[in-house]
């Protein structure tokens, strides 16, 4: 039996088989291991040496504690100089002086207005099993169901299109160009 680049021998697959005899066999979702496997490190602790080392390479790195996120955490002094910044745009109205009419993606409360009784999971499903499930913009798999014409009332099935959840926020902000797009994918089909 090939493995890797050397071949077991039928001794070495004797002494492994025999070895794994009697083992439990995991199987977790969490963890990742697939059915059947053991995981390599079962019942084996890491030496102090090994963790020091260990610990050494991951210093700095964003996912172990260090760097961007990760555990770092801000000065007394840092800390102090947010919040007086924060303090200062409230002060100013500038941060709630960005709701509603003055925000510039603000759409007239648009995304307050009920869709149409015909837009139910019936409509929905119809058409993204018509797509195939599959986001008409990027080709991955897509499960939200768009307006074209940003009409929510208008629920033909001509005017709806299955999208994925990154394309359909995007969809939201350069509308036009999204209406030219989509129209131009149904003359296509």
């Amino acid at each position: 039996m090939k493995r890797g680049n050397y071949i077991r021998t039928k001794e070495i697959r004797e002494k492994i088989s025999k070895k794994l005899k009697g083992r439990k066999i995991i199987f977790n979702k969490n963890s990742g291991f697939q059915k059947g496997n053991i995981p390599y490190n079962k019942g084996k602790k890491m030496s102090k040496k090994y963790c020091k080392k260990l610990s050494k390479v991951r210093q700095g790195h964003p996912y172990y504690g260090g760097g961007w996120k990760g555990g770092e955490t801000h000065s007394k002094e840092t800390k102090l100089k947010m919040s007086n910044v924060r303090k200062e745009l409230y002060k100013n109205g500038i941060i709630e002086g960005m709701k509603k009419e003055k925000n510039p993606a603000w759409k007239g409360g648009k995304s307050f207005e009920p869709y149409g009784f015909e837009f139910d999971e019936k409509l929905k499903k119809v058409i993204r099993q018509r797509d195939k499930f599959v986001c008409q913009i990027c080709r991955k798999n897509g499960f939200c169901v768009h307006h074209i014409d940003y009409n929510k009332k208008n629920n033909n099935p001509n005017n709806l299109i299955t999208l994925c959840r990154i394309c359909h926020g995007y969809t939201n902000y350069d509308r036009e160009k999204w209406r030219n797009f989509f129209n131009g994918i149904k003359q296509k089909i």
